[in-house]
């Protein structure tokens, strides 16, 4: 995949732009880290930043060495036993490199993709038909009203997602809900925003914890994230992954 040379967002054609124009110029450029870093970190901007990126996302996030999928398919397979003939939801399926890392370690059972970018949801149909059963637009900060049967899923994983979300109270009672007794629930989350409860994120999931709704398993240090991103900035962030059960 060729790309095409745009200045990077900082320089001086972009300082009087306002933050949709920045994006609009971002995308127009088809250069894919410009886009991500234009996008604001809110669910309008996650469905607008996946709508325009669906078709070459793959290729980009692979050449950053993005290794979050494959490390959560470990965590909840290898490390936890999780049952591979079970019930798994993936949260912010995208374009599907979560689902695919779970068929790499033989999940072999029924796999539900929730996505709030139609486009994603569009190339996991069109490009990997045999990866889920189910495929649904939602938005992460609203109950999932379309997943009608509660204590169902075995595990429930969201990679690389909650920089968007917006209200994890709601997103955090709603896997609550959907997930199966003693189920094993895995997110990644931007260290810094963990560790500085942006949008109360760490605050929500220890309410969880005080309910006696889920018990922490654990908080893992910081590893890379996409390391090989050409932009520096985004090349340094790490994530954690963050582990709980329900109870």
């Amino acid at each position: 995949m060729q790309y095409l040379d745009i200045q990077p967002l900082q320089s001086r054609s972009f300082r009087n732009l306002t933050g949709a124009q920045v994006f609009t110029q971002a995308i127009m450029s088809s250069k894919p880290e410009g886009i991500m870093k234009a996008a604001p970190d809110t669910t309008a901007g996650a469905e607008e930043l996946f709508d325009s990126w669906a078709d070459s996302y793959d290729s980009a996030l692979l050449s950053w060495k993005y290794l979050a999928p494959k490390r959560v398919a470990d965590i909840a397979f290898a490390e936890f036993g999780t049952n591979k003939g079970g019930n798994l939801l993936d949260l912010g399926c995208g374009t599907g490199l979560g689902g695919q890392a779970a068929r790499v370690v033989g999940f072999a059972g029924k796999l539900v993709g929730v996505d709030i970018s139609q486009a994603s949801i569009n190339y996991v149909r069109n490009r990997k038909p045999d990866t889920y059963h189910e495929l649904h637009y939602g938005n992460l900060n609203m109950p999932m009203t379309f997943l009608m049967r509660d204590n169902v899923f075995h595990a429930v994983i969201s990679i690389g997602v909650f920089r968007y979300v917006e209200k994890f109270d709601v997103l955090f009672k709603e896997i609550h809900r959907v997930a199966a007794k003693r189920a094993i629930i895995i997110f990644t989350h931007l260290a810094a925003s963990w560790d500085s409860d942006v949008r109360q994120c760490r605050s929500a999931a220890q309410e969880m914890e005080k309910m006696g709704l889920w018990s922490l398993v654990r908080v893992g240090e910081p590893e890379e994230y996409m390391p090989n991103n050409p932009d520096e900035e985004l090349a340094q962030e790490t994530i954690r992954y963050v582990v709980y059960r329900k109870r």
